[in-house]
C-alpha cells in the first residue's frame, strides 16, 4: 500500500525537531465524526452516523483549546513521502505531543476530488483502528488537513521490509544451514500472519487482498498486516464500501495503472499485478476462485485462508501457483485450478508443509482450513516437529519427526544397545576361549599323564584370567547401566526401555544365581549376584523386595566359614550388604540404630584393610556408599559431627576412586557433597555449605557443557542451586538467594519440560507474584502429580523442598 522508510532513518535521537512555518494538519475529527463530502447520490460521505460526544455537531470541526503541548491536528508536522499507493500517499511526520515520528496517510491529488475513493479512504482508517492486534498495524488519530480539508489518520511508523522483499532474498541464497534457519523464521512470520487474520475474522472482517507486498517484517522478527483498503465486514448489516469506477484504480503495478479501458496494452506482468477494484477486488495471483470470478456477496473468511495458503506456496517456492501474461489470463488460471503442488515444484519441500498449503488453496471453500489459526496451529506443530492434522504421515516419516523431536533418548538408545550386544560379544567370547583351554588341557592330559599337573595348572590359571576378564567386563556393564539408569530416571518417556533394561539385567543375575548356588566353593559368588539383584530392585523402585534380597544376601555372607585374614572381597559385600539395608531403614522411617551400628562396624573393617594395603576402586567405590548412608543416618539422628566427619571421609574415598579411573563417580560425588553441605547448614556453617554447593555446581555445568540434554544432570544442578539459594538467604544475601531459587527452577522445568513464560516486567513485580515464584508454582504442582502417579520424582524429595521454596520470605 506505501512505502517504508529507510532503518537508518528510524536512528539517532527522537527530540522534539524546531517547528515548521505552518502545521501540516490544522483540524481534527473523532472517527465518529461524518466527513464533510458527499458521494454522487447525495448522501452524506460518514463512517459512523453517531458523535463522538453529545455536544459536537456531526459536520463540524472540534474547538481547539490552548494546551501546554500541542494536540489535534496541530501535533503532526513533516512532509518527507515514505511511499503513494493507488489513492494514498503515506508520509513520515513528527508527533510533536509525544514527541515521537509516525507516519500519515493522506489521499493522493488525483484522488482527493473522488467521493469513492475518499470513502474508501474512510473505511480503510476505520477499519485498520477497530483491530487492535500486535499484528495489525495501529491507527492513532484521524482528522482533517488544514490547508484543504481532506481526511488524514496517523499510524505506527513501521520499521523493516515487505515480506516480499524478505523472500526475494531467502530464495537467492544457496542450499545450506542458513537457508534452512530463514526458512523457519518465514514461517514463523507466517503464523504471525496467519494470528492476525484469524483476529480478524473473529472480528467479522475479511482482509481481500492479502498478498507478501502487505504485510511488514521487522527486524527483530515482529510482522505486520498491513493496506485494509479492501477490508470488509461480514453479517447482515455490513455494507460493501462503495468501489470507484471502472477506470479508477486501486494499486499500481510496476507504475502503471490496471483499468478496463487498458487491459492488455498496459498492463504488467503476473507477478507484478496488484489490487484492481471493480467487479472483481484483490490481486489477480493472490485471489480465491470466487474472489476471482467477481462474487463478491461470496467472499469471506475462507477466501483470505486461500490467499494464505498462495503466501505459504510462495515461501516454499518462491512463485505463485497460477501466472498470466496478463491479469486476465492469471484470473482464468485460477478459476480453473489446476497447479502444481510446492513439492513437484521443489522436491526439498517438507510433505507436511505440502499438504498445509494444497489444503488452503482447495478450489472448494469448503475443502479448505476452517480458520486462519487452525493453519497457524498446523504450521506451529510442523516447527515444533509435531505431527500436522492434514498429512498422512508414512511410517519413514513418523520414524524421522520422532528422532528429531528426541535425539538425545534417540542416541542414548543407540548407545545402550551397541553397550549391551558389545559386552554380550565379549562375554561371549571369553568364555568360549576359557572353554577351549579347558577342552585342550584334558585331552592333553588324557595324552600324557606325565605333564597332567602342569596342563591343569595352566587351564586353570587361563581360566583365572578369563573369569577376571569377565568380571571386569561385568563390571564395566554394571556401572554402564547404573549411569544410564541414572540419566533415565527423569525422563518419563524412557520409562519402558529403562524398566526392560532393568529387568534383563535381573534375569541374567538370577540365572547366574541358580548356577553358582549349587556349585562348591562359589556361596560367596552367588551372594556377590543377590547384592547385584538387590542394586537393580532398587533402581526399579521395588524397595521391599530390594530389602528382602539385601537381608538373604546378608545372612548367606554372615554364614560362610570365618578365617583369621577375612579376603577382602567378603568384607567389602558385607559393607555392601548393611549399607543396602541401612538405606532401606531410612526411606521406610523405622528406627535405623541397629543397621547404622552394623555399617559402622563393616566400614572399619574394610577401611583397616584398604590403610593396610593399596585400595582398589571396587573398595574405595563400595567405601564411598557406606559413609554416605552412615552419614545420612547420623544426621536424622542429629549427630551431626560424626555425621559430617563420616561425609568428608565418603568424599576423599570418592575423589580417591577417581584419580584411579578415567570416568568419576560425579552422581555419588554429587549425592555426598549434597548431604555435606544439609550437615554444615543444620550445625549452621552457612558459608561452608554454599562454599561447597557452589563448587559442585561448577562441576556440574562443565559436564552439562559436554552433555546438555541430560536431565539427571539438570536436576542435580536444579537441587544444588536451590540448596545454595537456602545458604545465601541464610547469609542474609537475599538477592543471590533469588538468582540461586530462579536458575535452580529454570534447570528442574527444562529437565521436566515444563513452559517457560517471558519474565514479567519489573514494574508488575511484588512479593507475592515473582517470575521465580510462578515457575515454582508451576514445579510443584508437577512434582505433585509425578509423586501421585509414580509414587517418586526421581532421588529427590522435590515436593518438601519446593513447598518450603514457597514459603520463603525475602526482604
Amino acid at each position: 500500500m506505501f512505502g517504508l522508510p529507510d532503518p537508518k532513518d528510524l536512528q539517532g535521537s527522537f527530540k522534539t525537531p524546531p517547528p515548521l512555518e505552518k502545521p501540516m494538519f490544522a483540524r481534527r475529527i473523532p472517527f465518529a465524526i461524518a466527513a464533510k463530502h458527499s458521494s454522487p447520490s447525495g448522501h452524506p460521505l460518514m463512517l459512523d452516523t453517531q458523535p463522538s460526544d453529545s455536544t459536537a455537531s456531526p459536520a463540524g470541526p472540534v474547538p481547539f483549546h490552548d494546551a501546554p503541548v500541542p494536540s489535534g491536528a496541530d501535533r503532526y508536522h513533516g512532509d518527507q513521502e515514505l511511499g503513494r499507493g493507488g489513492w494514498g500517499v503515506v508520509m513520515r511526520a513528527n508527533d510533536r505531543q509525544l514527541d515521537r515520528h509516525v507516519a500519515v496517510k493522506q489521499l493522493g491529488a488525483h484522488a482527493a476530488g473522488n467521493p469513492d475513493l475518499v470513502q474508501r479512504f474512510l473505511h480503510e482508517g476505520l477499519i485498520t483502528a477497530q483491530l487492535q492486534h500486535p499484528g495489525i498495524v495501529p491507527v492513532y488519530e484521524r482528522g482533517l488537513r488544514h490547508e484543504d480539508g481532506q481526511p488524514f489518520y496517523a499510524m505506527k511508523l513501521l520499521d523493516g521490509v515487505t515480506l516480499e522483499h524478505k523472500l526475494r532474498d531467502y530464495h537467492c541464497l544457496l542450499p545450506g544451514r542458513k537457508k534452512q534457519a530463514l526458512l523457519y523464521d518465514l514461517l514463523r512470520s507466517f503464523v504471525d500472519i496467519c494470528n492476525a487474520i484469524g483476529y480478524a475474522h473473529e472480528q467479522q472482517i475479511i482482509h481481500r487482498d492479502l498478498k507478501p507486498a502487505n504485510v511488514i517484517v521487522g527486524p527483530f522478527g515482529e510482522t505486520v498486516v498491513v493496506d485494509w483498503g479492501l477490508a470488509k465486514r461480514l453479517g447482515a448489516d455490513a455494507a460493501e464500501p462503495p468501489q470507484p469506477h471502472a477506470n479508477s484504480m486501486a494499486t499500481v503495478a510496476a507504475g502503471l495503472p490496471i483499468t478496463e479501458s487498458s487491459p492488455t496494452a498496459h498492463a504488467p506482468s503476473a507477478d507484478a499485478l496488484h489490487t484492481r477494484m471493480g467487479t472483481i477486488v484483490g490481486t489477480p495471483a493472490y485471489m480465491s476462485p470466487e474472489q476471482a470470478t467477481g462474487a463478491i456477496d461470496k467472499l469471506g473468511p475462507h477466501s483470505d485462508i486461500y490467499a494464505l495458503g498462495i503466501i505459504l506456496y510462495e515461501i516454499l517456492t518462491g512463485r505463485t501457483p497460477y501466472h498470466g501474461d496478463d491479469f486476465q489470463v492469471t484470473i482464468a488460471n485460477v478459476i480453473a485450478g489446476n497447479c502444481l503442488s510446492p513439492r513437484q515444484q521443489d522436491r526439498s519441500v517438507p510433505p507436511p508443509l505440502d499438504s498445509i498449503c494444497m489444503k488452503a488453496i482447495a478450489p472448494q471453500p469448503h475443502e479448505r482450513y476452517k480458520t486462519a489459526l487452525q493453519i497457524a496451529d498446523d504450521v506451529s506443530r510442523f516447527l515444533a516437529g509435531e505431527k500436522v492434522s492434514s498429512h498422512r504421515e508414512s511410517l519413514v516419516e513418523r520414524t524421522g519427526r520422532a528422532c528429531r523431536r528426541r535425539p538425545a533418548f534417540v542416541a542414548a538408545t543407540i548407545v545402550g544397545a551397541t553397550i549391551l550386544a558389545l559386552s554380550a560379544s565379549i562375554t561371549s567370547v571369553i568364555v568360549s576361549q576359557a572353554h577351549r583351554a579347558e577342552r585342550r588341557a584334558k585331552e592333553q592330559a588324557l595324552a600324557a599323564h606325565a605333564e597332567e599337573v602342569v596342563v591343569r595348572k595352566q587351564a586353570e590359571r587361563e581360566r583365572h584370567a578369563a573369569h577376571q576378564k569377565l568380571a571386569r567386563v561385568q563390571a564395566a556393564a554394571d556401572d554402564w547401566l547404573r549411569q544410564f539408569n541414572m540419566a533415565l530416571a527423569e525422563d518419563s518417556e524412557a520409562a519402558p526401555l529403562r524398566r526392560d533394561l532393568l529387568q534383563n539385567a535381573m534375569r541374567h543375575y538370577r540365572s547366574r544365581y541358580h548356577r553358582l548356588a549349587v556349585q562348591p566353593n562359589q556361596q560367596q559368588e552367588a551372594a556377590s549376584c543377590l547384592l547385584q539383584i538387590a542394586d537393580l530392585q532398587w533402581m526399579a523402585s521395588d524397595f521391599l523386595a530390594a530389602e528382602q534380597t539385601y537381608q538373604i544376601a546378608q545372612a548367606e555372607l554372615t554364614s560362610l566359614p570365618s578365617t583369621d585374614t577375612p579376603e577382602r572381597s567378603l568384607i567389602r559385600d558385607r559393607t555392601r550388604a548393611a549399607t543396602g539395608l541401612l538405606r532401606s531403614a531410612l526411606r521406610s522411617g523405622e528406627s535405623a540404630e541397629r543397621q547404622t551400628a552394623r555399617l559402622a562396624t563393616e566400614l572399619q573393617s574394610l577401611e583397616s584393610l584398604s590403610d593396610a594395603f593399596h585400595a582398589d576402586s571396587e573398595s574405595l567405590e563400595t567405601l564411598a556408599y557406606g559413609q554416605l548412608e552412615l552419614g545420612t543416618a547420623l544426621l536424622r539422628s542429629n549427630a551431626i559431627g560424626p555425621s559430617i566427619a563420616a561425609l568428608r571421609r565418603g568424599l576423599s574415598n570418592a575423589t580417591l576412586w577417581a584419580d584411579q579411573n578415567a570416568t568419576p563417580l560425579l552422581h555419588l560425588t554429587s549425592d555426598i557433597e549434597t548431604a555435606l553441605a544439609a550437615a554444615y547448614t543444620q550445625d549452621h556453617q552457612y558459608l561452608a555449605a554454599a562454599h561447597i554447593l557452589q563448587d559442585l555446581i561448577d562441576r556440574i555445568d562443565e559436564t552439562l557443557q559436554r552433555n546438555p540434554n541430560r536431565t539427571d544432570w539438570l536436576t542435580n544442578r536444579a537441587w544444588a542451586q536451590i540448596q545454595w539459594g537456602f545458604a545465601q538467604q541464610a547469609l542474609g544475601k537475599p538477592t543471590a538467594a533469588v538468582t540461586g531459587y530462579r536458575q535452580g527452577l529454570a534447570d528442574l522445568a527444562s529437565a521436566w519440560n515444563l513452559p517457560m513464560e517471558e519474565p514479567l516486567p519489573k514494574a508488575t513485580l511484588s512479593k507475592q507474584s515473582t517470575p521465580w515464584r510462578a515457575l515454582n508454582d508451576r514445579c510443584l504442582q508437577h512434582a505433585t502429580a509425578r509423586e501421585s502417579n509414580a509414587g517418586s520424582t526421581g532421588q529427590r524429595p522435590w515436593v518438601r523442598v519446593l513447598e518450603e521454596l514457597q514459603h520463603q520470605e525475602l526482604n
